[in-house]
């Protein structure tokens, strides 16, 4: 049956109530998070560059400098800001350091590294999917053929997130043997 019915609509005007907080995709990360300390200590220790904390005041949540082999993240950050910007930059460090990386567009290295810390975040039960995609979604549309860089990226992307998602595994498991034996 095809038509129309009568039904009851209300205007916001028309009800009552405590205003609700606006929630914003940040708020997500300004959570703690359970176990932080083991798997940021596992992090450490899987990058393939140091890892270190200091003031950053250019805007950004910390950087990879590929001169100084480092990552450096912004002190005072959420634990799960904290854990995602560190897996965005290690990815930086897994797929971009290296002389050929020069040649790369920085807009392709952004959605390489924050793809491989999608899937690192989301496996670590990370709630990042909105502030990722966006980010994502923000570096391709610098390409015309948005889905196309998905696409040639995605043997390195997934490649990258499987070398480091190993590396992490196995200091989880050392972290965990070591917690039994003691």
């Amino acid at each position: 049956m095809i038509g129309y019915r009568i039904v009851s609509v209300f205007d916001i005007s028309q009800t009552e109530g405590e205003e609700l907080p606006a929630l914003s995709s940040q708020d997500f990360l300004d959570c703690g998070v359970e176990g932080y300390q083991k798997l940021f200590s596992a992090l450490k220790q899987a990058s393939p560059v140091t890892v270190r904390f200091e003031e950053v005041n250019d805007g950004s949540h910390g950087y990879f400098s590929r001169n100084k082999q480092e990552i450096v993240l912004k002190q005072g950050m959420s634990q799960a800001d904290t854990l995602a910007t560190l897996f965005h930059e290690m990815a930086h460090a897994s797929l971009h350091n290296n002389e050929e990386a020069k040649e790369v567009d920085r807009h392709i290295k952004e959605v390489e590294a924050e793809s491989v810390a999608y899937v690192l975040s989301t496996h670590f039960g990370l709630p990042c999917e909105e502030v990722s995609l966006a980010y994502i979604a923000g570096w391709a549309s610098a390409d015309k053929d948005k889905m196309g860089i998905l696409k040639n990226s995605m043997s390195r992307i997934r490649g990258a997130a499987s070398r480091l998602l190993t590396e992490i595994e196995k200091e989880l498991k050392k972290s965990k043997s070591s917690q039994m034996i003691a």
